[in-house]
């Protein structure tokens, strides 16, 4: 038997899950299954609808499918894989749903007009470890309209975030459709980043918190289920709806049930949440939700307040801490399961510097080309941090050695990297130390198959713009035109002295990014911002994380901070 359990006491029950390899969580997800063995599918078997299922296995159960009305001269039309599925203390307010087939496409949008759905949440990618998915049922702003059945999709906007993309469409009858004559707006939220039969990579659930948190408030009252799919709309699918539906119950019931409300669902789709990991994910991102206060973000206007709420004292006991200090030690203070593979090799360690080791995961570490017959040419102490808009926005890298100098012109050549932010002041670049990889200015240096020429160099107040030509001599016609820089007042230990001039920084890198993006090809990818001081670690952090903040200040006038750091903190510790 399992009792709800007091979101207090929450985070603690799920360390002890985790205990003994997960041992617990695998004993729990085993034991949750369909309870009524009475359950039938009777719809999902006939000939004339298989074809309509895209995997023979998980079926549409009878008593809480999707009916469609049926249309002119097909009798098997009012069928679709599809079903309704409760929250917490409401019925009917999801419909789980696969990712639909080509030939279900008009079905899909018939569903969503008839069940005056406003919202749709897609968790899987149209293709996937070189499968299909899911059809692309939408248009873009490319091919703005497309004719499903009775009804006229039109692309209205999209908006890019660094883990999903807010789509907006317009529905309404066509010509030949139905008696509606309303259009209908509708908005998909499409996450990208949930692998099938998987769950997110470690410090995703920030990420998965904020789609939802976006997607729900996105539902009018009134209006009809929240639409989520996946591709089978089991797995994942169904971790949505768990997730969701247990933060409405915290916020209403101080507690959680999820072993109990997952049980009650699979009575209403069969598999939804369809393996032990994604159970964990569950458990693991509501313990992060409970954790951070129920906050995801907060309006700009109010982060003045929140900060000096956050640095007042909690106790007057020694050590006398603060909030922050506290939500500092919860987001730096945790052991990551992750792996730090190719650092240790004895031809890798002469190329990281001493205050430098633990401090990238093989998960996000940039890969150079290898070299064909030299080991380790693949290796540098570089790692892809995710920004606001875009994934792998920067590489947090440390300051060039003497040794991987050309390593480093290797890697911003390779990613296509426009923009070097360096976070070293001019007293602290012992040239013994840190070597310069730059060349005079109007000189050229060489760095194996690269040459480096600076154009230009010139003072801004705090910082100091060069402007690099690189060309890489095995094809001389390619030039890029790369902007370096260079921040003087940030010491080693402590902050800059004043934050202002560091978002000046931020500004001018934007401009730079956006002229290029400007002026680029249209299939030339610009790479992300390399970003480095002396170890890539505590200042590099900082400014990713800054520029990542300023970003979502400018866009939606909110600010995650914890949010950002404990996912960055996962990319590079």
């Amino acid at each position: 038997k399992h009792e709800p359990i007091p979101y207090e006491a929450f985070r603690s029950h799920v360390k002890h899950l985790h205990a003994d390899c997960d041992y617990k969580f695998f004993m729990e997800f085993e034991g949750v299954h369909e309870k009524n063995k009475r359950l039938t599918w009777v719809q999902s078997q006939k000939p004339e609808n298989q074809m309509k299922n895209r995997f023979a296995n998980v079926v549409a159960y009878d008593h809480s499918r999707v009916v469609l009305s049926l249309t002119e001269n097909d009798q098997s039309s009012h069928y679709i894989n599809a079903n309704y599925v409760d929250t917490y203390n409401a019925m009917n307010a999801y419909i789980a749903t696969q990712g639909p087939l080509a030939k279900t496409i008009s079905d899909f949008w018939r569903m969503i007009w008839e069940q005056n759905c406003r919202v749709i949440v897609m968790i899987t990618n149209i293709i996937e470890k070189g499968r299909h998915k899911c059809a692309m049922y939408w248009p873009t702003k490319n091919r703005k309209t497309e004719n499903h059945g009775p009804l006229t999709i039109t692309f209205v906007q999209e908006e890019t975030f660094a883990y999903y993309s807010i789509r907006t469409f317009e529905i309404k009858p066509n010509k030949d459709g139905t008696h509606y004559t309303q259009p209908m707006m509708v908005k998909q939220f499409h996450f990208t980043g949930w692998p099938d039969h998987g769950a997110p990579e470690p410090g995703f659930e920030f990420p998965v918190l904020d789609l939802i948190m976006k997607s729900t408030a996105c539902v009018v009252p009134g209006t009809g289920p929240l639409v989520v799919h996946c591709s089978a709309g089991v797995g994942r699918s169904g971790a949505f709806i768990v997730i969701d539906s247990m933060i409405k119950r915290i916020h209403d019931n101080g507690d959680l049930d999820i072993f109990n409300f997952l049980a009650h669902i699979r009575n209403q789709r069969n598999h939804l949440v369809q393996e032990e990991c994604q159970y964990i994910f569950i458990h693991d991102t509501l313990a992060e939700y409970i954790a951070c206060n129920f906050v995801i973000s907060l309006p700009i206007k109010a982060l003045k307040d929140h900060v000096r709420m956050m640095r007042m004292p909690i106790s007057i006991q020694p050590p006398v801490k603060s909030k922050l200090d506290l939500e500092y030690e919860v987001t730096f203070g945790k052991s990551f399961r992750v792996t730090f593979g190719n650092l240790f090799y004895e031809c890798n360690l002469q190329k990281v510097t001493i205050d430098n080791f633990f401090s990238e995961f093989d998960s996000s570490r940039v890969r150079l080309y290898p070299r064909p017959g030299e080991e380790g040419s693949d290796y540098i102490n570089a790692s892809y941090i995710d920004g606001f808009t875009r994934r792998e926005a920067f590489i947090a890298t440390q300051h060039p050695l003497q040794s991987t100098t050309m390593d480093y012109w290797r890697m911003i050549w390779q990613e296509n990297c426009r923009s070097i932010v360096m976070l070293l002041s001019e007293k602290e670049w012992d040239k013994d130390v840190f070597p310069s990889y730059l060349p005079a200015v109007h000189d050229t240096a060489h760095f194996g198959d690269y040459e480096v020429t600076m154009e230009s160099e010139t003072a801004r107040g705090d910082f100091i713009i060069r402007d690099l030509k690189l060309i890489s001599t095995k094809d001389p016609s390619v030039i890029r035109q790369i902007r370096h820089f260079h921040f003087l007042h940030w010491p080693e230990h402590g902050q800059p002295w004043s934050g202002q001039t560091v978002l000046q920084l931020v500004s001018k890198v934007e401009e730079w990014e956006s002229e290029v993006e400007k002026n680029s090809h249209q299939f030339d990818i610009i790479g992300p911002i390399v970003v480095h001081c002396n170890n890539g670690i505590g200042r590099t952090g900082v400014y990713c994380a800054l520029h990542a903040l300023w970003q979502q200040i400018t866009q939606e006038k909110l600010v995650s901070v914890y949010q950002t750091a404990w996912l960055q903190g996962h990319q590079r510790p």
